[in-house]
């Protein structure tokens, strides 16, 4: 790691540095308004994520003395020993063992597939964190990533009439949005790697020079200058974001299902993250290197200042829901302890999560065998009698422009009235579908993003005899309003229906009721 800091001698200092003005590096009108195409791949966050963009003229790099214009290198360093065993449970589980996985799948991880080939770094001013999950940041922050050229994965370089072309690094170059206002500047290849760079809260000629200096080098993320960061610090590898969201994310809800992690859960599991949908529950996986903390620390926010085990810790009272259906999932706090990232989710208050944190131990024998029995089970709950593709009502059909795959939103029924929402993709070489559970209430607005593809939709349900003249109304950045009438889809759903894909560009979702805004997203 480099030594960002040390004395300064003042005959050495430059005033400032001027870079060649390269003017197909932007666009002739000051501020177009664009948005991004909702089928590029994305890899920030756990749902397909985009904005609206300004472009601006200019070319100056951010001057601070203290940096310099020689290469840094910013290696992931060796991966910790595993010293702790994946099988941890509760001292004192404060409820049943309702479900767990074992991490014993095999293939890419379902919301960042792809980037366990990366090679990329974090950069942020001390303090800044972004919350991957509610999509804002509180600061200035930038990242890239890159993966080889021909990748499965390789980033999408063809331009979108929403978006803008540029030139960077000699290479045909992509400029769009992504969540909470973010910029994404996509080019290659150079190396033979394509590369993607996100900013926030930085300009374009910032984010530009940025990524004038991202590199990789015998698979080493660099920086051809460190005066682009301003006043940025290295913060993580991208291999230690995927670590933290993803446990995040697995410890939230036992419906998820990860290659690499293991979780156990506890309680009563209905769905409904504002109804205690989340319960109890741990889950693990190995540190990538020694960076996991603080990109948990950007990623999570929260507070520092307590342990667990003797090991620092951070704690978040709520933490926002990861699936985008409003409410909180409880409290967390998350460690790393013998070369574990360790999460554990709580029902109640900080302090009874940080006591049932300090709880965490290996499992005896008969306790991880119990373990073992529930993940072999399907976890749906009692009153959802079946899975099945093609056998639900379907809420919402579309064609992927790109693609020409057939894909659906479906609700499917069980005999007490819960429901299972459902994706599906119909293409010429295969079915595919992902469902989660659903707690119908009498008046349900609710935002469902397919893993897999990252496609969000937005549907609402109202019983019968409450939903005269219910619709769903989408405002947009622009400020048009398309509309969503409720209507009796199929007698076996419980109340009159609507869904659609949520538009990139919307700004407000609402269900309205006659003159009343009943819900919003």
């Amino acid at each position: 790691m480099r030594d960002a800091f040390g004395e300064v001698d003042p005959d050495e200092i430059d005033v400032i540095d001027f870079v060649e003005f390269d003017a197909s590096a932007f666009a002739e009108d000051d501020e177009p308004d664009v948005a991004t195409r909702p089928n590029r791949r994305r890899w920030v966050t756990p749902a397909a994520i985009t904005s609206v963009i300004g472009i601006a003229v200019a070319g100056l790099l951010v001057w601070s003395p203290w940096r310099t214009d020689e290469t840094k290198s910013f290696p992931d360093g060796a991966t910790p020993n595993l010293t702790l065993t994946e099988e941890l449970v509760f001292d004192n589980p404060p409820a049943e063992l309702a479900a767990a996985s074992l991490g014993n799948i095999s293939g890419e991880n379902q919301f960042f597939g792809g980037l366990s080939d990366a090679e990329g770094y974090f950069f942020a001013e001390p303090g800044v964190t972004w919350d991957v999950f509610a999509e804002r940041s509180n600061g200035t922050w930038a990242a890239f990533f890159s993966v080889k050229q021909g990748s499965e994965f390789e980033p999408d370089l063809e331009l979108d009439d929403s978006e803008t072309a540029g030139t960077v690094q000699n290479t045909p170059a992509v400029i769009g949005s992504v969540a909470g206002g973010t910029r994404e500047i996509t080019f290659g290849p150079v190396d033979g790697w394509i590369f993607s760079v996100v900013s926030s809260d930085m300009s374009l000629p910032e984010s530009l020079n940025f990524a004038e200096a991202v590199g990789v080098d015998d698979g080493v993320p660099t920086l051809s200058t460190d005066r682009v960061l301003g006043t940025m610090v290295p913060i993580g590898d991208i291999a230690d974001y995927t670590v933290a969201v993803n446990t995040l994310i697995q410890a939230t809800t036992p419906f998820v299902v990860q290659p690499g992690i293991v979780s156990v859960h506890y309680g009563d599991f209905d769905g409904d993250f504002e109804d205690g949908g989340v319960a109890y529950s741990i889950a693990t996986q190995p540190v990538a290197s020694g960076t996991t903390m603080a990109m948990l620390r950007f990623a999570l926010g929260g507070q520092e200042g307590q342990s667990v085990h003797g090991q620092d810790a951070i704690v978040v009272d709520d933490m926002s829901d990861p699936f985008g259906a409003g409410g909180e999932v409880g409290s967390v706090v998350a460690w790393v302890e013998g070369g574990r990232l360790i999460v554990v989710v709580g029902a109640d208050g900080i302090e009874a999560t940080l006591a049932l944190a300090e709880s965490v131990r290996p499992a005896t024998e008969d306790e991880w065998a119990e373990v073992v029995d529930v993940s072999e089970v399907s976890f749906i709950p009692d009153d959802v009698t079946s899975i099945q593709v093609g056998s639900g009502v379907t809420l919402y059909e579309g064609v992927d422009a790109e693609t020409g795959t057939t894909f659906a939103l479906t609700a499917q029924i069980g005999e007490d009235g819960a429901m299972s929402i459902c994706t599906e993709q119909q293409s010429a070489d295969a079915a595919e579908s992902a469902c989660d559970a659903e707690i119908f209430l009498d008046v349900s607005l609710l935002r469902y993003t397919d893993g897999p593809t990252g496609r969000q939709f937005v549907y609402a349900m109202v019983e019968r005899g409450l939903g005269a003249d219910a619709e769903i109304r989408i405002t947009l950045a622009d400020g048009t309003v398309d509309t969503f009438p409720l209507v009796e889809l199929s007698a076996d759903l419980p109340g009159l229906a609507a869904a659609t894909v949520l538009p990139d560009e919307f700004e407000l979702v609402e269900l309205w009721i006659g003159e009343e805004v009943v819900a919003t997203l």
